[in-house]
């Protein structure tokens, strides 16, 4: 992704636009009722609004042209007049990003024993869903630590459910295959502009120019190895997956005991470790982020209990090594993707949680890409790096709690 010198889309013209464009799309499905826009939700992918529609409470999410909201505000897409063009004719397209959205999840829906966000409508690029309450699956994590590997291992279970979803004969699932972590991290770091990008990470984030620059240098280590190790044989049969599965994505509207709500989904056939591997790496990002003191540890060994639980699935040990590696390598991409998201934000663009805790703590994070990946450059079998890997982890985390912030 090139970075243009300039901002030619302001935040407040683009937040005015997409809050009106809401409203007008909430007017046109539901007329003569009242509508009264609330809350901006934070993001880096679209602009999230609470709604309410005659006393209805109702989420709308916009995405213009199916780029992050931190690429226009970069001026990738030009500035706002040509992004306002392109934005008319992408509506026109036979399938935006949230018309799949909104298909998949009326396809989750009808899922016997898979539950997710209901769809209230779409309109015009707008969509709009049912407001789901409850904790998210960092809030169980952190009052709960000892169920972090049966909290993990009910969400994986829940969406297998998902592997034959009842389509019409000859139907296919929309997917959103644009988001997939491999491809996202292709696409952001290859070639001349993937290094353009990685020397201005930070610009607007990192205050002190020594720790953005060894934040820097520890990312650009990382990629590159990243790059390198990420070509692994592919499955033979690739899974149906939810695409975005992160703790902020899980609701429990019934507690630690009941089933997940699933939020936001982008799915697609992939590797069927890719899910695991976004959720581990956003569950410890939350920890590093938000350290919880003593129950870091115990998180952390419900992470490992649970990552080995589901290589134990496999008969065969190679089998289990490659997965068990294929895992760690998808979640360090992961980590990275996201981090350099939050980097690369304008500072005037409000971030979602965990990402303020996460810039405080980039350099830690920098520094667990760093190590996961010269670990997995060694020449070593998965079963003694992965130890040696969450050795890693806890260290950290440790330090960071007893971080004065």
């Amino acid at each position: 992704m090139t970075l243009t010198p300039h901002q030619p889309v302001t935040i407040d013209v683009l937040f005015a636009d997409a809050a009106a464009r809401i409203e007008a799309s909430a007017r046109a499905l539901w007329p003569g009722r009242a509508v009264r826009l609330g809350a901006h939700l934070p993001s880096v992918t679209c602009y999230v609004q609470h709604v309410d529609v005659g006393g209805r409470a109702l989420v709308a999410k916009i995405s213009y042209l199916g780029v992050s909201l931190v690429s226009l505000l970069r001026g990738v897409r030009g500035d706002w007049p040509t992004v306002q063009a392109a934005q008319a004719a992408y509506l026109t397209a036979p399938s935006t990003l949230l018309d799949r959205e909104a298909t998949q999840l009326r396809l989750m829906e009808q899922v016997p024993g898979l539950d997710a966000c209901p769809v209230a409508g779409v309109h015009s690029g707008v969509l709009f869903t049912g407001r789901v309450s409850g904790p998210t699956l960092a809030d169980l994590l952190t009052t709960a630590p000892e169920r972090t590997a049966e909290l993990l291992g009910r969400v994986v279970c829940t969406l297998r459910a998902l592997q034959h979803p009842p389509l019409p004969r000859g139907a296919t699932v929309p997917q959103t295959p644009e988001r997939g972590i491999g491809p996202v991290f292709v696409r952001k770091f290859r070639g001349g502009a993937g290094q353009l990008y990685l020397r201005q990470l930070g610009a607007e984030r990192i205050p002190d120019d020594q720790e953005r620059e060894q934040t820097r240098l520890l990312l650009t280590s990382a990629v590159e190895r990243l790059m390198r190790l990420r070509k692994l044989p592919q499955p033979r049969c690739p899974a149906l997956l939810h695409g975005d599965l992160k703790p902020e994505h899980l609701l429990f509207p019934h507690g630690a005991g009941g089933a997940p709500v699933f939020l936001d989904p982008g799915l697609q056939y992939g590797s069927g470790c890719t899910d695991t591997a976004k959720l581990l790496s956003r569950t410890l990002l939350h920890l590093l982020a938000t350290p919880p003191r003593v129950q870091a540890d115990r998180i952390v060994e419900g992470i490992d209990a649970f990552a080995r639980g589901q290589a134990r699935a496999f008969a065969r040990p190679a089998v289990q090594e490659l997965w068990l590696r294929q895992l760690v390598i998808t979640w360090l991409m992961d980590t990275v993707n996201i981090t350099s998201s939050y980097l690369s934000a304008p500072a005037a663009l409000p971030l979602p949680t965990p990402a303020p805790g996460l810039l405080d703590r980039a350099l830690t994070v920098a520094t667990l890409a760093d190590r996961g990946s010269a670990l997995l450059d060694e020449d070593q079998p998965m079963h003694r790096l992965w130890p040696r890997l969450l050795d890693d982890v806890k260290a950290l985390v440790r330090v960071e709690s007893g971080a004065a912030r």
